[in-house]
């Protein structure tokens, strides 16, 4: 089995209440069965952290090829989408 590595980018370091959830919510993200550095971990975490009060809440998953047939993924965390950045829900 591949170990896996997930690197957590909080962009809103500042709110020690945002940071304390996402803590929060990872730790029950780990402890559930899905592969952690997979798209279903990270659907889990935001809407965990979403449903803790920050409804804007966004996970944003960066993987290579590489990196995924290596199980390591980078998780860019943010209590909202950046302005100018609208969530695309497809054409």
């Amino acid at each position: 089995m591949v170990e896996q590595q997930v690197d957590l980018c909080v962009e809103d370091w500042t709110d020690a209440d945002f940071r304390h959830l996402v803590g929060t919510a990872w730790d029950a993200v780990s402890a559930s069965p899905e592969d952690l550095d997979s798209i279903g971990a990270a659907l889990k975490l935001q809407l965990l952290l979403r449903s803790g009060g920050y409804r804007g809440a966004m996970v944003e998953v960066h993987q290579s090829v590489d990196e995924a047939l290596g199980g390591v993924a980078h998780f860019d965390i943010s209590r909202e989408p950046s302005r100018g950045r609208g969530l695309e829900l497809g054409t």
